[in-house]
């Protein structure tokens, strides 16, 4: 087949998927409801960290995990989840909350909105230990 006719098919294809899979409502962002939830998820990934404590930001979309292993972030990546270890990550705020620098290129950088002061000024000193 010709290119000038296979580029379209494929590109038309996989906007054809897309869409699909958007209306049919599966592009959109898990939601972190409770402690017992993030504490599955930390454990799917991190199977031999205890953990300690978590805290769930604003919007239900990101948390904050006290582990045995140290402090650790989990956000919502479409109908998945990611969580990582904090560590010696960078750790500043902007302008709707946290900004975490991670040194995982998977996972470069992190937004946690957090809109109160003081759980912004709560979670930064968790996470950076101070």
């Amino acid at each position: 087949m010709p290119l000038h006719l296979l580029l379209p098919i494929v590109v038309l294809g996989i906007l054809g998927v897309a869409l699909l899979l958007h209306l049919l409502g599966k592009s959109e962002r898990i939601e972190i409801v409770d402690v017992d939830q993030v504490r599955d998820l930390w454990h799917h990934q991190y199977p031999n960290a205890m953990v300690l404590a978590v805290e769930i930001a604003d919007g239900g979309h990101q948390a904050m995990v006290q582990t045995s292993d140290g402090p650790g972030v989990v956000w919502a990546m479409g109908a998945d989840v990611a969580c990582r270890l904090v560590g010696d990550a960078g750790v500043s705020e902007h302008s709707k909350g946290l900004k975490i620098r991670l040194g995982d290129y998977s996972a470069p950088i992190v937004r946690i909105k957090l809109s109160d002061p003081k759980t912004r000024q709560h979670w930064l000193a968790t996470l950076t230990g101070a």
